[in-house]
């Protein structure tokens, strides 16, 4: 490290200037925030007194936002020998991993002070806040009412306990310490709680009862739900409905998503609703209460499936395919879910809210790459009646692809070698030739047209030399995440955001250039 930061930082601590000089040393990478901790401490002069404490606590930690901000609290506090942490510093340091989504591991500092802790309301919160990270629900409720009876004006506790009642469901208790908060402390609800806490869309206490009577009678009855902790957008819990005699096959139905109302383009679907919730039919063998990744995928791509509306602006209906552009698992093949009626249900009328909106249950169903470009060529009926004349309702992570001459091709660039290049937001569904994905030909000639389905971004790529006989097989293209095709030509990530109509094509420089007069583009 240059000698003249070390001179810098030992003039600053020789003169009593010591703000000036942690100010400093934050902003040193690890590396070389060692080297000035080495140095200061060899010329005696970094003692770890009120000052550097009070400036960890009152300078560093309530001016951080980034995660990159608390990984350097952490580091500053982790870097003084064991009898210069005390318990307030302890406390900053958990509270600096947990703002990293580190939750166990500030657990485990917690743990080391909970003597010192047994008596303060803020140790308390702090602990809920972790264990609701980890959606360990009792825990969380345990300590947070710990917090509450020790002292029940402690900030942190309202906040973190008007924001968990919320999205447990308990409005009521939620709205009684969000009271309490704003009356208290107004700058930090208005801060935090107004902004934040209350953005999650949510069902009414009526329209839940509504939902849930729903499920029991078309489904069947269930003691056992599924709860969700942190909920950016709505709050999805899951209704868990065991096998029986006469349904011996779990049930899992979302409870939540159709409290967001989609908006519909009726020009597609005129018999569409606004609002759903989804269902999925597992093996009566399935491990429902384990967070293993060959039984947690299902459940976790089902919640994710429900917040795909919300997070993309967009709508699903009967028959709509939804594309993950790569296995959802390494356990599984699948990588994408139809939408259809479900099964064994004793009515096929939607649910009826309170206030007259309808809400349609959907089945989804995990499927493989070939099949969704199957539905791609030949409809959602089509494909819909090949999976439902081979094969039951109920998922089966082991079943045939139906469509299996879409299915792997001998790659020019192995799945395991794509990387994660492009950060976006929009559909990322794409179509490739062969001439590109297996013979490793560069990208000639990309152009963007009208999608065609929810997850299509309206990109064509081709090498070019592709002759017509080529382009009419199907079996000589393939749908591809966007993602992917930057792997194959990084240079095509600057186009992607060009409007509907727009082509390029390589020139003799090996340049992607703007095609003038392309026609491609049709209104369907």
């Amino acid at each position: 490290m240059d000698n003249n930061i070390l001179q810098e930082l030992e003039n600053f601590l020789r003169d009593d200037r010591c703000y000036e000089a942690y100010r400093r040393m934050d902003y040193l990478d690890d590396e070389e925030y060692m080297e000035a901790v080495e140095y200061l401490n060899e010329k005696d002069i970094f003692n770890v007194d009120e000052s550097y404490k009070n400036y960890l606590m009152d300078s560093g930690i309530p001016c951080l936002g980034e995660e990159h901000k608390y990984h350097k609290i952490a580091r500053n506090i982790e870097t003084l020998d064991e009898e210069s942490i005390d318990y307030d510093l302890a406390l900053w340091l958990s509270l600096a991993y947990t703002n990293m989504g580190e939750f166990e591991h500030s657990l485990e500092i917690l743990e080391d002070y909970s003597d010192q802790g047994q008596d303060d309301a803020v140790f308390h919160a702090r602990l809920s806040l972790n264990y609701a990270g980890i959606d360990l629900v009792d825990e969380t409720i345990e300590e947070l009412e710990e917090a509450l009876e020790i002292d029940p004006e402690c900030m942190d506790a309202l906040l973190h306990g008007a924001a968990i009642y919320r999205e447990l469901g308990n409005f009521e208790r939620s709205t009684e310490l969000s009271k309490t908060l704003k009356e208290l402390y107004p700058d930090v609800w208005h801060e935090t709680l107004e902004d934040e806490f209350c953005l999650p869309i949510l069902y009414s206490p009526e329209e839940v009862d509504c939902v849930e009577n729903y499920i029991c009678k078309n489904f069947g009855c269930f003691e056992n739900i599924l709860h969700e902790i942190v909920s950016p957008d709505i709050h999805v819990d899951l209704a868990v409905i065991p096998p029986s005699e006469n349904k011996n096959y779990y049930i899992l139905a979302t409870i939540g998503m159709g409290a967001f109302a989609m908006d519909i383009d009726s020009s597609f679907d005129e018999n569409a609703e606004s609002r759903m919730e989804l269902v999925l039919y597992l093996p009566p063998d399935w491990n429902i209460n384990t967070d293993e990744e060959y039984y947690s995928w299902p459940i976790r791509e089902l919640k994710a499936l429900a917040r795909f509306p919300i997070v993309n602006d967009t709508w699903l209906g009967i028959g709509h395919t939804v594309t993950n552009g790569k296995p959802f698992s390494k356990y599984s093949d699948f990588n994408g879910f139809i939408l259809s009626h479900t099964a064994n249900s004793t009515t096929d009328e939607d649910c009826i809210l309170p206030n007259g909106d309808h809400v349609r249950f959907c089945q989804i169903i995990p499927v493989y790459e070939g099949e969704l470009i199957y539905k791609i060529e030949n409809g959602a009926g089509a494909l819909l009646r090949k999976l439902i004349d081979f094969f039951p309702f109920v998922f089966n992570p082991k079943r045939p692809n139906t469509c299996p001459k879409h299915q792997e091709k001998p790659w020019a660039i192995p799945k395991s070698c794509i990387v994660q290049l492009l950060e976006w937001q929009k559909p990322a569904g794409c179509f490739a030739t062969d001439r590109i994905m297996v013979d490793g030909a560069a990208i000639g000639f990309m152009y963007r047209e009208l999608p065609r389905d929810e997850r299509d971004s309206g990109w064509r790529f081709m090498a070019g030399d592709e002759s017509r006989d080529y382009m009419n097989d199907s079996n000589n293209m393939g749908i591809y995440h966007l993602n992917t095709l930057c792997n194959y030509a990084h240079d095509i990530m600057p186009l992607l955001d060009s409007p509907y109509g727009s082509a390029f094509r390589r020139n003799e420089d090996d340049i992607l250039v703007p095609e003038k007069n392309f026609e491609g583009l049709k209104e369907e």
